[in-house]
């Protein structure tokens, strides 16, 4: 080989060299600078809402602390009759009797949504289902009456009642478009324990 043509690939090695370590230099830097990477299984949270169609709406369990909110939307709902049955005293105790069974809808720390649930061991029943007037329409009565109803079926109650007022239509089309049917070929019969007239036929033993 010429010597014109060893300095000729002696330049090209240096060359090399140069450039190849400078390109490492530039491939480190380039990795230190880089933001880190995120892993791919990796998941952000995401905020939750128990009612998908109005989404600041919390749906839960009715506790005895919510007895004054619920008893003041009862209290302006319409087909709604309250009587001695529904006290602080007598509620606290219908909640202990039938746990984790009964819902309300809050909202803002605000109820707008209540419904008793408990069963006898065999038929569940429901009573005051009450939405506040700004908060209807948007599917929420059914869902405080289906967390009630899967409830029930946990504790392998196959049929549900209500009760509701014979001048209630607008409460009985509500139960007819979510699927409840009428018993027309039943009747409702009732006696108050506490009456004079019941005591003294009660059993003197």
């Amino acid at each position: 080989m010429k010597s014109g043509q060893k300095r000729d690939v002696r330049m090209k090695k240096k060359l090399a060299v140069q450039f190849g370590g400078a390109r490492l230099l530039t491939s480190r830097l380039a990795r230190t600078l880089a933001p880190p990477k995120i892993a791919k299984h990796a998941t952000t949270k995401k905020k939750l809402s128990c009612c998908p169609n109005d989404g600041g709406t919390i749906v839960r369990n009715f506790h005895i602390t919510d007895y004054d909110g619920v008893v003041a939307l009862w209290r302006c709902t319409e087909g709604v009759g309250l009587n001695e049955s529904d006290t602080r005293r007598a509620i606290a105790a219908y909640l202990r009797r039938n746990p984790r069974m009964s819902f309300v809808a809050e909202r803002d720390g605000r109820i707008i949504g209540a419904v008793l649930c408990g069963h006898d061991g065999r038929r569940g029943y429901l009573h005051h289902l009450a939405v506040s007037k700004r908060h209807r329409q948007r599917g929420l009565g059914r869902q405080l009456a289906d967390a009630c109803l899967a409830k029930l079926r946990q504790a392998g109650i196959q049929r549900c009642n209500i009760f509701i007022f014979a001048n209630n239509a607008a409460g009985m089309k509500f139960w007819a478009h979510i699927g409840w049917k009428l018993r027309t070929e039943l009747r409702l019969m009732q006696i108050r324990l506490e009456d004079d007239c019941c005591s003294k036929r009660d059993c003197p033993c």
